[in-house]
């Protein structure tokens, strides 16, 4: 009766134990694909942050291009100012040759306060779209690092879920073996009674 009890026993033990190593296969099956998924997250956030560095030294340079080219259009414009309250007619005392390298300056002048302005009008669309670029790039790292933080999450309770069940089948397992071994024990020693009986009749 305690052989056919023991048997049963471990019957169970086992039945329990291939449940939860069923659990335990099925948690790992559906937690491999998270952890490629987090994986590529976090390559995407790895290269927005590469990009990311990028832009701010771009967009560090654009703002000093402009600084210094503003400082030029000052310098330029002052210059036309100045060379704007010269009296034309009055040029006409000087020789023609003065008069005509006077108006020249002046027009170049006016040229060259033209080209700084279009210059800063670059620069200034430059910066503006670098600077939407990189809020862009911004909000993108903050969406992909949350997705990623939560699948992180998931991925620990799910690690944990599995450690649990392990831990049940090792416990399980080292009942089952506890059984076996006892019983292993009981046959032996009943042969090893049976043995020394039949030697002496």
């Amino acid at each position: 009766v305690g052989v056919i009890r023991a048997d049963d026993e471990v019957d169970n033990l086992q039945k329990q134990i291939n449940d939860l190593q069923n659990q335990l296969d099925l948690s790992k099956n559906a937690t491999t694909p998270l952890e490629s998924e987090v994986k590529n997250l976090e390559a995407q956030l790895n290269s927005i942050v590469s990009k990311l560095k990028v832009l701010q030294r771009d967009l560090e340079k654009s703002e000093d291009d402009l600084v210094f080219q503003k400082s030029v259009l000052a310098r330029t414009v002052r210059n036309y100012y100045i060379g704007g309250f010269v009296d034309i007619p009055l040029l006409t005392f000087f020789s023609s040759n003065d008069a005509t390298e006077a108006i020249r300056h002046v027009a170049f002048t006016q040229q060259a306060s033209s080209e700084d302005r279009e210059i800063i009008s670059n620069i200034t669309e430059k910066i503006a779209k670098l600077a939407a670029d990189k809020k862009r790039l911004a909000s993108v790292q903050v969406q992909v690092d949350r997705q990623s933080q939560f699948l992180k999450g998931e991925i620990a309770k799910a690690k944990s879920f599995q450690s649990e069940l392990e831990g049940k089948i090792s416990a399980l397992t080292a009942r089952q073996q506890e059984i076996l071994s006892a019983k292993s024990c009981t046959f032996t020693t009943k042969n090893s009674v049976s043995h020394i009986l039949s030697h002496h009749t």
